[in-house]
């Protein structure tokens, strides 16, 4: 997690690139302060803006909030993917070093969870594939997201993959 300014640029202060998935809001955020006076004798009635990358934070751990809200059948890979997915490029195109994914952006994060989006998590693998067509792939997102990579248009394979699912038994006490 990295920090942002109000210019969307990462701050000097924020570290990177180990680790950073995004940078969130961190510089000049209003907190509450001590109204009595601190070791040092200072003392601020009410907020003040502060800066780090621990106030970005809370706008990450808000996200994962919002979109448990939203959707209760979301696993925890699928926050990491709708967040980065959706952060807005603010950096270099495409992921880089010193924004990672970019910057949180929680209206698009929401709509990618909308509740005609299907959501699957049992992976099967695919016992055999055929060729269903050719024709041309538009890709219109430019954000960082995967398709982003391949922005316009491409020819393209369509496939068709088969799979077979093995049952459950469930069994109740």
């Amino acid at each position: 997690m990295g920090a942002s300014d109000s210019f969307d640029q990462r701050t000097p202060f924020s570290s990177y690139p180990t680790g950073l998935d995004l940078v969130a809001p961190g510089l000049n955020i209003y907190s509450t302060f001590m109204t009595y006076p601190s070791y040092f004798g200072a003392s601020y009635p009410g907020y003040v803006p502060a800066s780090g990358t621990s106030f970005a934070a809370p706008f990450v751990t808000g996200a994962v909030g919002l979109l448990a809200a939203a959707r209760g059948d979301l696993v925890d890979t699928d926050y990491q993917h709708v967040i980065r997915e959706s952060a807005d490029d603010i950096g270099a195109p495409g992921v880089d070093e010193q924004t990672a994914h970019g910057r949180l952006n929680l209206e698009r994060m929401l709509a990618r969870v909308g509740p005609n989006v299907g959501v699957w998590h049992d992976e099967v693998a695919a016992d055999w594939f055929t060729t269903d067509g050719q024709g041309w792939l538009s890709v219109g997102e430019t954000g960082p997201g995967t398709l982003g990579l391949h922005f316009g248009s491409h020819w393209s394979t369509r496939l068709a993959a088969y799979a077979t699912s093995p049952s459950r038994t469930v069994s109740s006490p």
